[in-house]
């Protein structure tokens, strides 16, 4: 496994980043990963109570809660606990200077590819970087593409964006940021494979089914019938860039009104629409978005 992550980390140079601070002046370079510097942590828990992946948390929030250094450190690391000869639990945390919610699943499929198959040779991302950055530069020039969006999203934002009451208690705050009494939900199989099905069977996907029952959900706990969340979309333009590791992400708005009178089944036809349209123009960079709402509205606060 070590092996496979070096592998890995020399073939995607994003993995390599790190930044340092020389007089107030930030600087980005490339450093060589091999075994000395390897960011890889392996613990081996024999007592039967980690047999239960609750006992795990403590380690885990450890794990996760460490700063990584981020003048000269290498800004990510993986750890591997083992249970049993049976039992095994891996972990990625990536700093969001350097990733995004779609490279996690790049990494893991790269990673998986390199460690089933010790004859295979991973692709190294100068070709995905040498290609994605000058298309991306072409768009940021093309004053006719950056036009058309903004006229999309001038049209699309056209009324103000109303602040969403949620039924918080305002008077707590959350000081030393610990999670662990949130409720949390996880479908089971039987219940997402029901879920892809009606997505299919409604011409949709499981994002856009998701996403309508969020919307509903919003509706129903704060009483609003329009609002608008902000969503992300990957930045990777084509299936050259699919797998690229990096912060690509890019935060799109969208806007829902929930008709009573709508069926469920009409109402994912039409956010499916919107999101159609909506990812005709994502690629316009999220501040420019809030740029052109603002040019377009008094108020300045912007509320998603």
């Amino acid at each position: 496994l070590r092996k496979a992550l070096i592998t890995l980390s020399q073939s995607n140079s994003t993995l390599s980043i790190v930044f340092n601070n020389h007089d107030g002046k930030v600087t980005q370079s490339l450093t060589k990963i091999d075994d000395d510097n390897l960011p890889f942590d392996f613990i081996e828990l024999r007592n039967k109570k980690y047999s239960n992946s609750d006992n795990i948390r403590p380690i885990l929030r450890k794990f996760i809660k460490k700063p990584f250094d981020i003048n000269g450190g290498i800004l990510w690391r993986f750890l591997l606990i083992k249970i049993n000869s049976n039992k095994f639990y891996i972990y990625l945390v990536m700093h969001h200077l350097i990733s995004d919610a779609w490279s996690f699943a790049s990494f893991f499929r790269k990673l998986s590819s390199i460690y089933m198959d010790k004859n295979f040779i991973p692709i190294k991302d100068n070709y995905f970087l040498k290609t994605f950055i000058p298309n991306e530069l072409k768009y940021l020039k093309d004053v006719q593409a950056i036009s058309t969006d903004q006229l999309f999203w001038k049209t699309y934002l056209n009324e103000d964006f109303s602040e969403l009451k949620l039924p918080f208690d305002q008077s707590q705050t959350i000081k030393n940021k610990d999670f662990s009494n949130l409720i949390c939900n996880k479908l089971s199989n039987e219940e997402l494979v029901k879920l892809k099905f009606f997505a299919g069977d409604n011409s949709s996907t499981l994002y856009i089914v998701l996403l309508a029952s969020y919307f509903i959900l919003l509706s129903r706990i704060t009483g609003d019938r329009s609002f608008t969340i902000g969503t992300m979309v990957s930045g990777r333009d084509t299936i050259v860039h699919d797998n690229a590791l990096g912060c690509f992400a890019n935060i799109i708005p969208v806007k829902t009104i929930i008709n009573g009178n709508m069926t469920i089944t009409e109402y994912i036809e039409n956010l499916r629409n919107d999101i159609i349209d909506i990812h005709e123009h994502q690629f316009l960079p999220f501040q420019n978005i809030i740029e052109t709402y603002r040019s377009n509205h008094k108020s300045n606060k912007i509320s998603l």
